[in-house]
Protein backbone atom coordinates (compact mmCIF):
# COMPACT_ATOMS: atom_id res chain seq x y z
CA UNK A 1 0.00 0.00 0.00
CA UNK A 2 1.32 3.43 -0.96
CA UNK A 3 2.22 6.08 1.60
CA UNK A 4 -0.65 8.34 0.48
CA UNK A 5 -3.10 5.45 0.79
CA UNK A 6 -1.88 4.83 4.34
CA UNK A 7 -2.30 8.50 5.21
CA UNK A 8 -5.81 8.53 3.71
CA UNK A 9 -6.78 5.42 5.66
CA UNK A 10 -5.28 6.88 8.81
CA UNK A 11 -7.21 10.11 8.27
CA UNK A 12 -10.50 8.18 8.00
CA UNK A 13 -9.69 6.22 11.15
CA UNK A 14 -8.69 9.43 12.89
CA UNK A 15 -12.06 11.01 12.06
CA UNK A 16 -13.91 7.97 13.40
CA UNK A 17 -11.80 8.03 16.56
CA UNK A 18 -12.36 11.79 16.92
CA UNK A 19 -16.13 11.27 16.66
CA UNK A 20 -15.90 8.55 19.32
CA UNK A 21 -13.96 10.93 21.59
CA UNK A 22 -16.47 13.75 21.03
CA UNK A 23 -19.33 11.40 21.90
CA UNK A 24 -17.47 10.29 25.03
CA UNK A 25 -15.55 13.41 26.06
CA UNK A 26 -14.68 11.97 29.47
CA UNK A 27 -11.98 9.84 27.86
CA UNK A 28 -9.94 13.04 27.52
CA UNK A 29 -9.72 13.31 31.31
CA UNK A 30 -6.96 10.70 31.35
CA UNK A 31 -4.89 12.13 28.50
CA UNK A 32 -5.32 15.82 29.43
CA UNK A 33 -4.19 15.07 32.98
CA UNK A 34 -1.13 13.11 31.84
CA UNK A 35 -0.32 15.70 29.15
CA UNK A 36 -0.53 18.59 31.62
CA UNK A 37 1.73 16.89 34.15
CA UNK A 38 4.22 15.86 31.47
CA UNK A 39 4.27 19.35 29.95
CA UNK A 40 4.90 21.00 33.33
CA UNK A 41 7.71 18.54 34.02
CA UNK A 42 9.34 19.13 30.63
CA UNK A 43 9.10 22.90 31.01
CA UNK A 44 10.62 22.71 34.49
CA UNK A 45 13.47 20.58 33.19
CA UNK A 46 13.94 22.99 30.27
CA UNK A 47 14.21 25.92 32.69
CA UNK A 48 16.92 24.10 34.66
CA UNK A 49 18.90 23.21 31.53
CA UNK A 50 18.54 26.73 30.15
CA UNK A 51 19.90 28.27 33.32
CA UNK A 52 22.66 25.68 33.73
CA UNK A 53 24.00 25.59 30.18
CA UNK A 54 23.78 29.31 29.34
CA UNK A 55 21.18 28.55 26.70
CA UNK A 56 20.45 32.24 26.13
CA UNK A 57 24.05 33.45 26.17
CA UNK A 58 24.14 34.38 22.48
CA UNK A 59 20.92 36.37 22.65
CA UNK A 60 22.26 39.27 24.66
CA UNK A 61 25.40 39.79 26.81
CA UNK A 62 23.37 41.44 29.58
CA UNK A 63 21.07 38.45 29.99
CA UNK A 64 23.23 36.55 32.47
CA UNK A 65 23.94 39.66 34.46
CA UNK A 66 20.29 39.95 35.40
CA UNK A 67 19.54 38.97 39.04
CA UNK A 68 16.62 36.74 38.01
CA UNK A 69 18.88 34.59 35.80
CA UNK A 70 21.63 34.48 38.41
CA UNK A 71 19.09 33.24 40.93
CA UNK A 72 18.00 30.53 38.50
CA UNK A 73 21.60 29.44 38.10
CA UNK A 74 22.25 29.17 41.83
CA UNK A 75 18.99 27.48 42.85
CA UNK A 76 17.50 25.44 40.02
CA UNK A 77 20.53 23.29 39.10
CA UNK A 78 20.33 21.73 42.55
CA UNK A 79 16.88 20.45 41.60
CA UNK A 80 18.10 18.77 38.39
CA UNK A 81 17.94 15.22 39.78
CA UNK A 82 14.59 15.88 41.47
CA UNK A 83 13.13 17.14 38.17
CA UNK A 84 14.49 14.11 36.29
CA UNK A 85 12.88 11.81 38.86
CA UNK A 86 9.68 13.85 38.52
CA UNK A 87 9.73 13.30 34.75
CA UNK A 88 10.15 9.54 35.24
CA UNK A 89 7.33 9.51 37.79
CA UNK A 90 5.01 11.43 35.48
CA UNK A 91 5.72 8.97 32.65
CA UNK A 92 4.88 6.08 34.97
CA UNK A 93 1.71 7.84 36.11
CA UNK A 94 0.79 8.10 32.42
CA UNK A 95 0.89 4.29 32.24
CA UNK A 96 -1.58 4.13 35.12
CA UNK A 97 -3.84 6.58 33.30
CA UNK A 98 -3.51 4.59 30.07
CA UNK A 99 -4.57 1.42 31.87
CA UNK A 100 -7.55 3.28 33.37
CA UNK A 101 -8.44 4.69 29.96
CA UNK A 102 -8.26 1.25 28.33
CA UNK A 103 -10.58 -0.13 31.03
CA UNK A 104 -12.97 2.80 30.54
CA UNK A 105 -12.98 2.47 26.73
CA UNK A 106 -13.59 -1.28 27.02
CA UNK A 107 -16.66 -0.56 29.14
CA UNK A 108 -17.89 2.01 26.58
CA UNK A 109 -17.47 -0.44 23.71
CA UNK A 110 -19.49 -3.02 25.64
CA UNK A 111 -22.03 -0.34 26.63
CA UNK A 112 -21.39 -0.80 30.33
CA UNK A 113 -21.79 1.94 32.94
CA UNK A 114 -18.40 2.75 34.43
CA UNK A 115 -17.43 6.06 36.03
CA UNK A 116 -14.17 7.95 35.56
CA UNK A 117 -13.25 7.48 39.23
CA UNK A 118 -13.82 3.73 38.98
CA UNK A 119 -11.67 3.50 35.85
CA UNK A 120 -8.90 5.58 37.46
CA UNK A 121 -8.90 3.41 40.58
CA UNK A 122 -8.79 0.32 38.38
CA UNK A 123 -5.70 1.68 36.65
CA UNK A 124 -4.20 2.51 40.04
CA UNK A 125 -4.79 -1.09 41.16
CA UNK A 126 -2.45 -2.21 38.37
CA UNK A 127 0.50 -0.25 39.80
CA UNK A 128 2.64 -3.27 40.67
CA UNK A 129 2.42 -4.98 37.29
CA UNK A 130 2.88 -1.61 35.55
CA UNK A 131 6.10 -1.12 37.55
CA UNK A 132 7.29 -4.48 36.28
CA UNK A 133 6.33 -3.54 32.72
CA UNK A 134 8.13 -0.18 33.01
CA UNK A 135 11.32 -1.86 34.18
CA UNK A 136 11.25 -4.51 31.43
CA UNK A 137 10.38 -2.02 28.69
CA UNK A 138 13.06 0.43 29.86
CA UNK A 139 15.70 -2.32 30.06
CA UNK A 140 14.90 -3.58 26.57
CA UNK A 141 15.07 -0.01 25.24
CA UNK A 142 18.48 0.57 26.84
CA UNK A 143 19.88 -2.71 25.50
CA UNK A 144 18.63 -2.05 21.97
CA UNK A 145 19.95 1.52 21.98
CA UNK A 146 23.34 0.29 23.20
CA UNK A 147 23.61 -1.83 20.05
CA UNK A 148 24.16 1.41 18.11
CA UNK A 149 27.24 2.36 20.16
CA UNK A 150 29.86 0.90 17.84
CA UNK A 151 33.23 2.51 17.01
CA UNK A 152 33.43 1.30 13.43
CA UNK A 153 31.14 3.40 11.20
CA UNK A 154 30.14 0.46 8.97
CA UNK A 155 29.40 -1.75 11.95
CA UNK A 156 27.47 1.12 13.55
CA UNK A 157 25.21 1.44 10.49
CA UNK A 158 24.53 -2.30 10.48
CA UNK A 159 23.97 -2.31 14.27
CA UNK A 160 21.55 0.63 13.97
CA UNK A 161 19.54 -1.27 11.36
CA UNK A 162 19.41 -4.36 13.58
CA UNK A 163 18.43 -2.17 16.54
CA UNK A 164 15.54 -0.58 14.63
CA UNK A 165 14.29 -3.99 13.48
CA UNK A 166 14.42 -5.29 17.04
CA UNK A 167 12.62 -2.16 18.26
CA UNK A 168 9.90 -2.90 15.70
CA UNK A 169 9.68 -6.55 16.73
CA UNK A 170 9.40 -5.52 20.39
CA UNK A 171 6.65 -3.01 19.56
CA UNK A 172 4.70 -5.71 17.71
CA UNK A 173 5.25 -8.24 20.48
CA UNK A 174 3.99 -5.84 23.17
CA UNK A 175 1.23 -4.14 21.15
CA UNK A 176 -1.54 -5.45 23.43
CA UNK A 177 0.31 -5.18 26.77
CA UNK A 178 -1.61 -2.17 28.15
CA UNK A 179 -5.11 -3.52 27.21
CA UNK A 180 -4.11 -6.91 28.64
CA UNK A 181 -2.89 -5.34 31.88
CA UNK A 182 -6.10 -3.30 32.12
CA UNK A 183 -8.54 -6.07 31.22
CA UNK A 184 -6.90 -9.30 32.39
CA UNK A 185 -5.30 -10.58 35.59
CA UNK A 186 -2.04 -12.08 34.38
CA UNK A 187 1.58 -11.86 35.40
CA UNK A 188 3.79 -9.53 33.37
CA UNK A 189 5.71 -12.29 31.56
CA UNK A 190 2.49 -14.09 30.71
CA UNK A 191 1.00 -10.77 29.58
CA UNK A 192 3.89 -10.12 27.17
CA UNK A 193 3.71 -13.70 25.88
CA UNK A 194 -0.06 -13.49 25.44
CA UNK A 195 0.30 -10.15 23.64
CA UNK A 196 2.65 -11.70 21.10
CA UNK A 197 0.50 -14.79 20.70
CA UNK A 198 -2.62 -12.69 20.18
CA UNK A 199 -0.92 -10.59 17.51
CA UNK A 200 0.48 -13.66 15.73
CA UNK A 201 -2.74 -15.67 15.91
CA UNK A 202 -5.05 -12.90 14.76
CA UNK A 203 -3.01 -10.97 12.24
CA UNK A 204 -0.50 -13.57 11.02
CA UNK A 205 3.22 -14.01 11.46
CA UNK A 206 4.36 -11.49 8.85
CA UNK A 207 2.94 -8.13 9.76
CA UNK A 208 4.08 -4.79 8.37
CA UNK A 209 5.42 -1.98 10.50
CA UNK A 210 2.99 0.78 9.62
CA UNK A 211 -0.20 1.54 11.44
CA UNK A 212 -2.30 4.05 9.57
CA UNK A 213 -3.56 5.85 12.67
CA UNK A 214 -0.04 6.34 13.98
CA UNK A 215 1.00 7.76 10.61
CA UNK A 216 -1.83 10.30 10.69
CA UNK A 217 -1.06 11.21 14.31
CA UNK A 218 2.62 11.73 13.52
CA UNK A 219 1.84 13.94 10.53
CA UNK A 220 -0.64 16.02 12.51
CA UNK A 221 1.81 16.48 15.38
CA UNK A 222 4.59 17.38 12.93
CA UNK A 223 2.47 20.00 11.19
CA UNK A 224 1.35 21.64 14.43
CA UNK A 225 4.89 21.57 15.84
CA UNK A 226 6.28 23.16 12.67
CA UNK A 227 3.69 25.95 12.80
CA UNK A 228 4.46 26.48 16.49
CA UNK A 229 8.21 26.82 15.80
CA UNK A 230 7.51 29.30 13.00
CA UNK A 231 5.32 31.38 15.33
CA UNK A 232 8.02 31.30 18.02
CA UNK A 233 10.67 32.33 15.48
CA UNK A 234 8.61 35.26 14.23
CA UNK A 235 7.97 36.44 17.78
CA UNK A 236 11.69 36.20 18.56
CA UNK A 237 12.42 38.49 15.61
CA UNK A 238 10.25 41.15 17.25
CA UNK A 239 12.64 41.31 20.19
CA UNK A 240 15.49 43.58 19.15
CA UNK A 241 19.06 42.73 20.28
CA UNK A 242 19.15 46.23 21.72
CA UNK A 243 16.16 45.53 23.95
CA UNK A 244 17.15 45.77 27.65
CA UNK A 245 16.67 42.55 29.59
CA UNK A 246 14.27 43.25 32.41
CA UNK A 247 11.99 40.79 34.21
CA UNK A 248 9.24 41.21 31.62
CA UNK A 249 11.55 40.55 28.66
CA UNK A 250 13.03 37.42 30.25
CA UNK A 251 9.63 35.96 31.06
CA UNK A 252 8.49 36.82 27.52
CA UNK A 253 11.50 35.01 26.01
CA UNK A 254 10.81 31.89 28.08
CA UNK A 255 7.13 31.93 27.07
CA UNK A 256 8.01 32.35 23.39
CA UNK A 257 10.49 29.46 23.47
CA UNK A 258 7.93 27.34 25.32
CA UNK A 259 5.32 27.82 22.56
CA UNK A 260 6.62 24.93 20.40
CA UNK A 261 6.26 22.67 23.44
CA UNK A 262 2.95 23.93 24.76
CA UNK A 263 0.91 24.12 21.53
CA UNK A 264 1.53 20.53 20.33
CA UNK A 265 1.15 19.15 23.84
CA UNK A 266 -2.18 20.77 24.59
CA UNK A 267 -3.78 20.86 21.13
CA UNK A 268 -2.71 17.52 19.70
CA UNK A 269 -1.28 15.12 22.29
CA UNK A 270 -4.47 14.54 24.34
CA UNK A 271 -6.34 13.49 21.20
CA UNK A 272 -3.55 11.41 19.64
CA UNK A 273 -2.78 9.69 22.94
CA UNK A 274 -6.45 8.90 23.53
CA UNK A 275 -6.85 7.73 19.91
CA UNK A 276 -3.94 5.31 20.27
CA UNK A 277 -5.29 3.73 23.46
CA UNK A 278 -8.84 3.60 22.10
CA UNK A 279 -7.70 1.87 18.93
CA UNK A 280 -5.51 -0.67 20.77
CA UNK A 281 -8.42 -1.50 23.07
CA UNK A 282 -10.78 -1.90 20.10
CA UNK A 283 -8.21 -4.17 18.41
CA UNK A 284 -7.96 -6.30 21.53
CA UNK A 285 -11.75 -6.54 21.66
CA UNK A 286 -11.63 -7.69 18.03
CA UNK A 287 -9.20 -10.50 18.91
CA UNK A 288 -11.55 -11.65 21.68
CA UNK A 289 -14.73 -11.45 19.60
CA UNK A 290 -16.06 -8.54 21.68
CA UNK A 291 -17.80 -5.35 20.45
CA UNK A 292 -15.47 -2.91 18.67
CA UNK A 293 -17.80 0.09 18.59
CA UNK A 294 -17.35 2.36 15.57
CA UNK A 295 -14.33 0.37 14.36
CA UNK A 296 -15.47 -2.29 11.91
CA UNK A 297 -13.67 -5.63 11.73
CA UNK A 298 -12.57 -4.85 8.18
CA UNK A 299 -11.06 -1.54 9.30
CA UNK A 300 -9.10 -3.20 12.10
CA UNK A 301 -7.78 -5.89 9.76
CA UNK A 302 -6.73 -3.29 7.20
CA UNK A 303 -4.93 -1.27 9.86
CA UNK A 304 -2.19 -3.87 9.74
CA UNK A 305 -0.16 -4.19 6.60
CA UNK A 306 -0.23 -7.95 6.14
CA UNK A 307 2.46 -9.46 3.94
CA UNK A 308 2.12 -12.92 2.48
CA UNK A 309 4.89 -15.36 3.12
CA UNK A 310 6.73 -16.46 0.02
Amino acid sequence: MSFLAKVKRGWVMGLITYEFIMENKKVLFFTILSTTLLCLSVLSLFAVIAARTHFFMNLHPEFFGHPLVQELQTTLPQSFLALALLLISVNFFKLILDAGLSFYVSALLEKKEVGIATAFLHGLSKTFILLQWSFINFSVGVLLNNLKNQKNSLVRIFASLISELLHLAWAMLTFFVIPLIALEDKGILETIKLSGQTMQKTFGQNIGATFALQTANFLLLSIVSTVAWIIAGLLMLLISPATPYNDTTIVLLIIILAIPLIIPFFLVTPFTSAASTIFKTACYHFTQGKPTGPFSKEMIKESFEVQKSE
